[in-house]
């Protein structure tokens, strides 16, 4: 059996390069939420805003007043406790738990059939907020929450209901728009067992990896840069392919005009990535960007015998940080079932960060060869950007790497590898060991 070459992917992933700050709170005074009702049936619509103005106390708790902007009519009061939003309305003491915005993937909102399916940052203007997307079992179209701001439907509605005919049309705060309809559209509101997928399977599709070798089994000794593209067409079983190509060169040497020719193709149909091997005459599916948390894929290596299964820990749709074309990815973070410790990140229509179009090349590599995923363009466009094995995803999609950023106790900002200590993460404390 080949050598299995460990990434320890996950160690680098905390070194994003734009963190969620401090937790955002909902409720602040002379904050204004505006919503579009719409009646198809009837074909009314008009926009209602409403605003936090002033305190009251009810049932000896303390609530923050919601009034119609236009009317100053009261509507409901709501407090804040931590990361939880509650709501109560006229004339009764009882209130209900609308939001829990401290919630991570699997964690069921108290009281609900409600559930986090994903965790995701949206960064609008010089804000970074937290995003979750909590649906009832069964329910594939997203449902977000967003910190600070809310629902997608209406302020007092968690969730679509039958009969609800508005919609979120704007936040803002001290006259700063902070979100609109569309940054919740740029979430994602297309599932994605429906979702047109990105290819990788494109002429246009430039890949850069570094490499790192070992001569000496203690240390590397040989740094090389890596290019890959893919051309020409060829079908196989009905999907579109194309031969890759590669060339390298040693750090600090002039990059070669040839390029090599490879024996693989890379093909994509819908979510499926393939590689077919013209050698062997052989085709493996390589990565499947329709899988959820908890899903496998089988990898066979060349012995029969040898089956690997690679599961997805994690999946969501992602704005990576490092793009020009701001386009929400499906993510993939996945370990290989029989070695925890073997992990990477699959990218709709980018590919591996560890071996650019190929999800399970490096798995399967041989000897003291280490890759990692640099950079990928279409054209002028740069879908991603990292620096060498410290890649720049901005991790989302899971509790243990959706990452903030760290703050001392005096509310400063930490820049670099923290020291020892107590710090403030995501609006909690985390001790740096």
């Amino acid at each position: 059996m080949r050598k299995i070459v460990l990434l320890g992917l996950f160690n680098i992933l905390p070194l994003v390069l734009f963190g969620q700050e401090l937790y955002k709170s909902f409720l602040e005074e002379g904050k204004v939420w505006t919503y579009r009702y719409y009646n198809g049936m009837t074909g009314r619509e008009f926009y209602e805003s409403l605003a936090v103005s002033g305190d009251t106390i009810i049932g000896k708790k303390g609530y923050k007043r919601i009034v119609d902007v236009e009317t100053g009519g009261y509507r409901c009061g709501m407090r804040e406790d931590e990361q939880r939003v509650f709501v109560t309305y006229p004339n009764t003491s009882d209130e209900s738990l609308l939001y829990d915005f401290g919630l991570n993937v699997g964690d069921a909102l108290v009281g609900t059939e409600l559930t986090v399916v994903a965790v995701n940052t949206i960064v609008v203007g010089n804000h970074a907020f937290r995003a979750l997307d909590v649906r009832t079992s069964g329910d594939e179209w997203p449902n977000w929450w967003v910190e600070g701001i809310g629902g997608m439907y209406y302020l007092t509605t968690n969730i679509e209901r039958m009969g609800n005919n508005y919609s979120f049309s704007s936040c803002q705060s001290n006259g700063e728009k902070l979100f609109t309809n569309k940054d919740f559209q740029t979430l994602g509101t297309t599932p994605s067992s429906h979702k047109n997928y990105d290819s990788v399977v494109s002429e246009s599709r430039l890949w850069t990896m570094d490499m790192k070798m070992r001569l000496d089994p203690k240390e590397y000794n040989i740094n090389w840069e890596t290019e890959m593209k893919l051309a020409g067409d060829t079908i196989i079983n009905g999907i579109h392919f194309m031969r890759s190509y590669y060339r390298d060169w040693q750090k600090g040497e002039e990059k070669p005009e040839r390029w090599i020719t490879t024996n693989e193709y890379v093909g994509q149909d819908g979510s499926k990535v393939y590689i077919y091997d013209d050698l062997f005459k052989t085709m493996k599916l390589d990565m499947d960007f329709s899988l959820n948390d908890g899903d496998k894929i089988v990898v066979y290596d060349e012995e029969p015998n040898n089956v690997f299964y690679f599961v997805v820990t994690a999946a969501s749709d992602t704005i990576l940080e490092s793009s020009t074309d701001r386009t929400p990815r499906r993510c993939l973070h996945v370990q290989m079932e029989q070695f925890s410790d073997v992990t990477d990140v699959w990218i709709e229509g980018i590919g591996s960060l560890t071996y650019a179009v190929s999800g399970v090349k490096q798995f399967l590599a041989t000897g003291g060869a280490d890759f990692k995923l640099t950079k990928c363009t279409d054209g002028d466009v740069v879908l991603f950007e990292g620096n060498g094995f410290e890649t720049s995803i901005h991790s989302m999609g899971s509790p243990q790497l959706s990452l903030g950023a760290l703050y001392d106790l005096s509310g400063r900002k930490v820049q670099g590898t923290p020291p020892k200590g107590v710090y403030i993460q995501n609006g909690k404390k985390h001790v740096v060991k």
